[in-house]
């Protein structure tokens, strides 16, 4: 009895704790402008979900820089951007992934470059907040 209930906390914190990306907190921007940073910062997004909470970026080498030839490279990387919550402030993850050609249509990913998603993550900040010092609090609420 005492080994199960050790073995399923253990498994819970095992879940609970293993998060990866980088979170901005607290955004007090709009989505719209959330994914109007996305867009400036890493172009048209690849995916979108159906609610456009996650956005998915084209491919891109480890430097951010985008190529049409990296559909099919070697290795290629793309970045994931999640709005998580329900209402403001929203929290925002960014993770960049590293895949791996394991055969000729088919890649895995093999990783997770933090480095790559703590600067992308810088960016759209600065990006959002440069949308938010030239906003009048007036036209958040569109009244009309």
């Amino acid at each position: 009895m005492l080994k199960t209930l050790f073995s399923g906390i253990l498994i819970l914190l095992l879940f609970t704790g293993c998060q990866t990306g980088i979170f901005i907190n607290d955004s007090p921007a709009a989505m719209t402008d959330i994914r109007k940073a996305y867009v400036s910062v890493m172009g048209e997004p690849r995916n979108t979900n159906f609610n456009g909470r996650e956005l998915v970026s084209k491919w891109h080498d480890k430097r951010g820089r985008f190529e049409d030839s990296l559909a099919k490279a070697k290795s290629r990387y793309f970045t994931k951007l999640s709005i998580l919550g329900d209402r403001r402030p929203y929290k925002i993850k960014i993770e960049v992934f590293h895949e791996v050609r394991v055969s000729p249509q088919q890649y895995e990913i093999v990783g997770e470059d933090l480095d790559q998603a703590q600067k992308t993550a810088q960016k759209i900040e600065e990006v959002l907040n440069q949308s938010l010092k030239g906003r009048n609090v007036i036209d958040d609420f569109r009244a009309f």
